[in-house]
């Protein structure tokens, strides 16, 4: 249907209008939750979003240089972190997947194979509590409170520059 409504369009109106584009124009706008005071909306330009791509590209070149890349996004686009990283593998010429339905993420892992994921903290939070939650019930929690405290460990060791060997469980 959208094809069909954009047949009249010729290609020289695209490109004109493509190339027309600065980066100081518009993308979009994202509005705040309002979790923090009065929802609002924060524009982001061309350019904000040309520069997030450079930037993460350069920072972690072992993930957006490799053409093997792959990704599953199962943040909606509505969210400025799922946007931004559409647009650096967009950028990158990497493949990006979608999930569009968080509560079917294991079988879309399954699916698409992806090499890395990124959300948010607060999705995290909420696999490791589902996981404690389901372990505890199994008479697990003493092992996962374990795993946790060496995956704590193991974290700060590497943030003061140690090498993380011999870790005591707790």
């Amino acid at each position: 249907e959208i094809s069909a409504q954009g047949s009249g369009v010729s290609d020289d109106q695209i490109e004109a209008r493509r190339s027309s584009v600065t980066v100081g124009d518009l993308a979009t706008i994202v509005y705040t939750s309002g979790t923090t005071g009065k929802p609002k909306g924060c524009e982001i330009t061309h350019g904000n979003f040309l520069f997030i791509c450079d930037q993460a590209r350069a920072a972690v070149p072992e993930v957006f240089g490799d053409p093997k890349t792959s990704t599953l996004l199962f943040l909606p686009l509505a969210h400025i972190f799922g946007r931004a990283i559409q647009c650096v593998m967009v950028e990158a010429g990497l493949k990006t997947s979608f999930a569009p339905d968080a509560t079917k993420l294991v079988d879309d892992i399954g699916v698409a194979k992806p090499n890395f994921l990124l959300a948010v903290p607060r999705v995290f939070e909420k696999v490791y509590n589902s996981a404690e939650q389901t372990a505890v019930a199994g008479g697990k929690g003493k092992i996962v409170a374990a795993a946790a405290a060496t995956a704590i460990d193991y974290s700060r060791a590497l943030d003061a520059g140690r090498t993380p060997i011999g870790l005591k469980l707790k």
